[in-house]
């Protein structure tokens, strides 16, 4: 059925760093991503570069997904000077991820130490025709970083696995390109319609492309609309290429920070008309937030015209992913909206395994964040489900978009990987049967295929043992890594189970469990997720008595409303401060002294918030439901210093493509110290809407700063007075009534 494939013996080199003065030890890996099936001897060829001849010992200690040692073997190997290859191979092993370390000692006691993972787990050789008519629908989305991983040997494996579903721009030539997804590793790929040739650059529109560059940056092919006719030809070209049976296709990759909801629309319809017309069958649909309510994004491009063609919507519920009923909550509203449903597509969710930094997390809270999240989204109906992403950079330690591979930068994979495929193995293709409620802080989920049910089991927080009644006598459990056992249930029908953060499977429980099963979730499932009465934060904006002098004296504004701004993961040294906030009734007032090690921002406009810098969100009419930026609520910008090295404040007028304008009237004075940067702002009230300030009046306001250094990405630091902001809600900013 393949075209391609790949040779059992080993591709790509792993060499750790060796010990100061050690010979080098290599460890080939097997192809593809270390992965073995089930009953094969995992088996490797090793290259050793002694600095003289003799006797070597290899040791090797072997431990699974849950640290346990499973195997640690020893092997003594003449060795010539210089490089000599060694065959290798490992008991055989059960079901699992395992974490190999390598350890080779020469005779007057040099080392060198290699770890190395792989994982055993069954493989598939399905079509992605077969793939899509059983209902299947787990895969991985693409990851290509040129020159540094195997990216073929990678879509491999996850084909291997059974993940057959993932995400890949249309116009992709680097091997495999586009038609090598479909055909010679039967993929089943969500073409992601997005940019365009600089050709199709409408300079009559937006002006010169040089311009354009020097005032928003690089991104033009993903912010502008091109040029219609051409492009609507050149697009056609392209669905040409693709085979006819491969015909999903997403408009676009989180348009909402890069383009107005009404341009989103029109490009929207420029394709669909393209593809539909030579393609009538294809399923198509824009990549939209997900948020319901009449102000937000989604409802603007809806009004817009934008959803005339579509046969669905493509998510990114990254937050949203393990929240059981967001799916049905949205499209409920959708089809409220359009008056019919369509799919749901999940085109990227996950999460990652950043090995330091206020965002650390293990690799195997990653693994079972995705299970969990990938259980729940498949629970929803949903057609694909591809997390982001296959690999990884790992330049930076402390950056979380770094670490969200399934497999390592070096094509070995990640625990992650087997988990996720196990999952895949017990539900994909499978019905929701509904929840079973064995009490609140765990999770029951029943999925039914061919006659055979599978209740799959795991808490989110401390470990709980558990009694079911699986109805039968016998009944196979399958683990967090895949490794299956047989299991006797007691005479009396009562199964005893010690649950936690790791998904486990019972194989084989009686029909008669799905009569007890709710497709609504108790809402007490979860603790921590029990529904709240939402208390608004309020605040009381004090009256200015003497007028800030605009010289960077911060003791000017300590008698007015003070705000601690803190980040309790990040370092106070680097980022954190104070603001103050006070009124007349000409301005609002807002002054800032924050300490910052490294005072940058080196953004076009249109990302100014990346680096230094705050942000300060206001409604002048405040309103308690619809979420989403609506004709009263405003977002500014002010920045210590700019690309010209001046610093900057602004108005946002279009928050999808951030375009910036100046506010008439406004008063802005910043300084740059050793320690940090402090900066006095203030915003006419005629630019709020005419907001009438007066004694008793109220508004809603937030603050936001940004810190970047050359050493990290941006980090938010908020008010210490709430919990987690929302810039995007504008129902939920503190109410800031005059005093």
């Amino acid at each position: 059925m393949l075209k391609h494939t790949f040779a059992a013996a080993a591709t790509a080199l792993f060499l750790a760093a060796p010990l100061a003065g050690a010979p080098a030890l290599k460890v080939l890996r097997h192809a593809p991503g270390n992965l073995f099936r089930p009953g094969e001897t995992p088996e490797w060829k090793l290259e050793i570069n002694a600095p003289q001849p003799g006797e070597a010992l290899l040791k090797v200690k072997v431990t699974d997904g849950n640290g346990r040692t499973v195997a640690e073997v020893e092997k003594k190997i003449p060795v010539i000077k210089g490089k000599t290859p060694v065959e290798f191979q490992l008991p055989a092993l059960d079901h699992g991820y395992y974490e190999a370390v390598y350890t080779l000692e020469l005779p007057e006691g040099k080392k060198s130490e290699v770890k190395s993972t792989f994982g055993i787990a069954p493989q598939f050789n399905r079509s992605a025709k077969e793939a899509r008519d059983n209902g299947y629908c787990f895969g991985v989305k693409m990851y290509r970083l040129r020159n540094a991983w195997n990216t073929p040997e990678a879509v491999e494996a996850c084909r291997r696995l059974g993940l057959q579903w993932t995400r890949e721009i249309l116009q992709e030539r680097n091997h495999p390109d586009t038609v090598e997804l479909c055909t010679d590793f039967q993929m089943n790929p969500v073409f992601k319609v997005e940019r365009f040739p600089e050709k199709l650059y409408d300079a009559e529109k937006y002006g010169p492309l040089e311009e354009w560059v020097k005032k928003y940056g690089k991104t033009w092919m993903l912010r502008t609309l091109p040029k219609k006719e051409a492009y609507q030809k050149w697009l056609q070209e392209e669905i040409s290429r693709i085979p006819e049976d491969c015909q999903v296709f997403e408009i676009w990759n989180e348009a909402w920070d890069k383009m107005s909801a009404e341009d989103f629309a029109t490009i929207s319809q420029w394709i669909a008309e393209a593809i539909l017309e030579i393609r009538p069958d294809a399923v198509i649909g824009p990549n939209l937030t997900g948020m319901p309510g009449k102000y937000t994004y989604d409802a603007n491009y809806i009004r817009a015209g934008g959803m005339k063609h579509m046969k669905m919507i493509a998510l990114h519920p990254y937050g949203n992913a393990e929240r059981r009923g967001y799916i049905e909550t949205y499209r409920k509203w959708i089809r409220e909206q359009l008056g019919h449903d369509v799919e749901i597509y999940i085109t990227e969710f996950g999460t990652h395994s950043t090995p330091e930094g206020p965002s650390a997390q293990s690799e195997r809270e990653q693994a079972r964040k995705v299970v969990r999240q990938a259980l729940n989204l498949y629970s929803e109906n949903v057609r694909a489900l591809t997390p982001h992403w296959m690999g990884q950079r790992e330049s930076n330690r402390r950056y979380h978009e770094h670490w969200f591979g399934f497999f390592r930068r070096n094509n070995e994979l990640k625990p992650v990987l087997i988990a996720y495929a196990t999952a895949a193995r017990m539900v994909d293709g499978s019905r929701y049967a509904g929840e079973l409620w064995y009490g609140p802080g765990n999770d029951a989920m029943l999925f039914e295929k061919d006659g055979v049910y599978t209740l799959a089991l795991f808490t989110r927080g401390k470990p709980q043992e558990l009694t079911i009644e699986p109805g039968t006598k016998q009944l196979t459990l399958i683990d967090f890594w895949g490794k299956e056992q047989t299991v006797q249930v007691p005479a009396d029908g009562k199964l005893k189970l010690t649950v936690d953060g790791d998904v486990r499977y019972l194989r084989g429980v009686s029909p008669d469990m799905a009569r007890a099963a709710k497709l609504t979730p108790n809402p007490d499932r979860w603790p921590e997720d029990k529904t709240e009465v939402f208390v608004r934060n309020s605040r009381i904006l004090k009256p200015v008595t003497r007028t800030p002098s605009f010289t960077g004296n911060m003791k000017e504004w300590e008698n007015l409303t003070e705000l601690a701004m803190t980040n309790p993961r990040v370092n106070g040294d680097d980022a954190s401060g104070f603001a103050y906030l006070g009124y007349d009734r000409e301005y609002l007032y807002i002054g800032l002294d924050m300490r910052d090690n490294e005072v940058m921002n080196r953004q076009p406009d249109n990302r100014l918030y990346s680096d230094d810098s705050m942000e300060i969100f206001i409604s002048s009419v405040p309103r308690d439901d619809e979420p989403g930026y609506g004709p009263d609520d405003r977002q500014f910008f002010a920045t210590p210093t700019s690309r010209s090295g001046k610093p900057v404040l602004c108005r946002v007028a279009n928050r999808q493509n951030g375009t910036i304008v100046p506010v008439p009237g406004a008063k802005y004075q910043v300084q740059v110290h050793a320690r940090g940067w402090k900066a006095e702002v203030a915003l006419p009230w005629k630019e709020l809407s005419d907001f009438d300030a007066k004694p008793g009046a109220v508004l809603a306001l937030e603050l936001r700063v940004n810190d970047a250094d050359k050493s990290h990405p941006r980090w938010k630091i908020d008010p210490t007075d709430i919990r987690n902001l929302s810039t995007e809600d504008p129902t939920k900013w503190s109410l800031l009534k005059l005093q």
